[in-house]
């Protein structure tokens, strides 16, 4: 066992410079790519959450308008016609 470790070290002491580059590099492309995918994930977390806040916002606003609305003047908004509203 101990003899099947040994060679092994050898050989990998022995490999080619242009082998340990690419395995150099390869360990760096990884890492940056796994951060950059970091990156890019928190920020489309952060536009959905802006964009959820947006939404929010203008949905309080068409609330406000529409408490403030007459019963009369929200059935004609629905598509009511006046003289089915005019009792409201």
């Amino acid at each position: 066992m101990i003899a099947a470790m040994s060679s092994a070290w050898m050989a990998a002491r022995t490999a080619p410079a242009w082998l340990w580059l690419a395995a150099v590099v390869l360990v760096l492309a990884l890492v940056a790519g796994a951060s950059l995918y970091h990156l890019g994930a928190s920020s489309t977390a952060a536009d959905v959450v802006k964009g959820s806040l947006d939404n929010l916002h203008e949905r309080a606003k068409i609330n406000d308008k529409i408490k403030g609305s007459s019963d009369g003047a929200l059935c004609r908004k629905l598509g009511g016609m006046r003289d089915e509203c005019g009792h409201l």
